[in-house]
């Protein structure tokens, strides 16, 4: 076990914190959501090595001294906001589905062989039930009390937007984290790695790909790889492009367009196509947000047919951009990570014809998307459950966007989430696990938005009388 030069800086910081700032431990757990790479403790060797994330770590001490907190108050039994009951006990559900789903490999005892890790050039390992399974547990539950606290500490409307600058801070720091690797790569200068790129893991290496055919590194800044990336852009670019959109501007409407701009261009470096995909999604779905004014509409889908007309002249007549997107997106299935994901999602879809009900365990098998990926893991009943809550989430927060005007700030934040958690959905459905700290951070603020609307709907009829 040792400590990264990262970590002797954090972990003093967050025991200070906890003693004489405890509210800091809250943006700080927010601000370090996208850090995949980041590790301020790294343990083990080889394959087998990991590191604990700054996230973890602030996550951590802000839920104990939540605890804490309670404890000293003497209120030991604790109740969800009327607002947020119905989603979080949906969220509960789920979690106690997934949470079932681990007595799976202690029933399995060794029987199956599942893959070691997801990638062509995996080995067999008979599933069995170890520490590792208890690990999955852990997180799980770590990540689904995380997500509550957020979700209930921004259930005010001021709070709600408080939240999500913290996230926009943070994704400006990694978008200007990636520009600045990119450059590094350019200007043939060492990228140093070490500060936030120090996880040990084997699987933290994404900062060292490089995309062959236009001879560029493709960016990973903080994050495991680009990808993981991407996924946090796209979320981050959601929820700017309606704050725009619909007149309720996250910092400022002239810095919300300068970070739309950095975080659209950050996007187009990491070559992912998961981004680009994302970004796909996002015009295809824009001009469907709930609009009371058919000049806003027709504005809106003009936009987007303007980005698509300036994208397909790009293609045509700019080489290297056609380069990139034949090689990332239309020539995709000759990639050798195509046949990568082909792989694991049959072997997922293998694993959960076996075990159809619960699956083979929570996090028990490599994943390269949401829906095979919770088959294999949680089977039917997991899919059900998370089926449940997200369209639940996505039902309530469209009732609720239509109920408010443009401009008015109150009613924002139903209309950001939903076309934010439709589209983070639809990215995982082709990118991964939802077991990554960004997907539980929308989904907290998607559930915050739900209860914002909840009070919206309670407030109407009063208003209208």
């Amino acid at each position: 076990m040792s400590v990264t030069p990262i970590g002797w800086v954090l972990i003093p910081l967050g025991l200070v914190l906890f003693v004489l700032r405890p509210r800091w431990l809250y943006a700080l757990t927010i601000f370090f959501v996208p850090f995949s790479a980041t590790a301020i403790i790294n343990h083990g060797s080889g394959d087998s090595a990991s590191g604990f994330s700054p996230y973890l770590f602030f996550g951590f001490l802000m839920l104990l001294r939540e605890c804490l907190n309670l404890a000293l108050a003497r209120r030991f039994r604790f109740r969800f906001a009327r607002p947020l009951r119905r989603p979080l006990y949906l969220l509960v559900s789920f979690a106690l589905v997934c949470l079932a789903s681990l007595v799976m490999p202690m029933l399995i005892a060794g029987r199956l062989q599942i893959m070691d890790r997801p990638n062509i050039d995996y080995d067999l390992v008979p599933l069995q039930y170890s520490l590792q399974t208890v690990n999955h547990a852990l997180s799980l539950i770590f990540d689904a009390v995380v997500a509550a606290v957020i979700a209930h500490r921004s259930l005010e409307v001021k709070q709600f937007y408080s939240t999500v600058r913290i996230y926009f801070i943070s994704g400006v720091f990694v978008c200007l984290w990636g520009w600045m690797q990119f450059a590094c790569y350019l200007a043939g200068l060492p990228y140093p790695a070490a500060v936030f790129n120090n996880n040990a893991s084997p699987y933290a290496l994404g900062y060292e790909s490089v995309l062959e055919s236009l001879g560029v590194v493709r960016v990973s800044s903080v994050a495991l790889e680009p990808s993981f990336l991407s996924r946090v852009l796209v979320g981050l670019l959601a929820i700017c492009v309606v704050a725009i959109y619909r007149n309720t501007p996250i910092f400022g409407r002239r810095f919300d367009y300068l970070i739309l701009v950095l975080v659209s261009s950050t996007i187009v470096i990491t070559t992912a196509s998961t981004g680009y995909v994302g970004v796909v999604l996002l015009l295809a779905l824009l001009p469907f947000l709930p609009s009371e004014r058919s000049r806003s509409r027709f504005a809106l889908v003009a936009s987007v047919f303007a980005v698509l007309a300036a994208l397909v002249t790009a293609y045509f007549t700019i080489p290297a951009v056609a380069d990139l997107l034949n090689s990332q997106l239309f020539n995709k299935a000759e990639a050798g990570s195509v046949v990568e994901r082909a792989v694991v999602i049959s072997n997922d879809f293998q694993y959960f014809l076996q075990y159809p009900i619960l699956g083979i365990g929570w996090d028990c098998a490599p994943t390269h998307d949401v829906i095979v990926g919770l088959l294999a893991t949680c089977g039917v009943c997991g899919v059900a459950a998370f089926g449940l809550l997200i369209g639940s989430l996505i039902f309530a927060l469209r009732k609720s966007s239509t109920l408010t005007a443009a401009g008015e700030r109150r009613g924002g934040p139903p209309v950001l989430m939903l076309l934010t958690l439709t589209i983070t959905c639809g990215v995982y459905i082709i990118s991964g696990g939802i077991e990554t700290p960004d997907f539980w951070m929308i989904l907290a603020l998607s559930i915050a938005a739900v209860g914002i609307g909840y009070n919206l709907r309670q407030q109407a009829p009063a208003a209208s009388v």
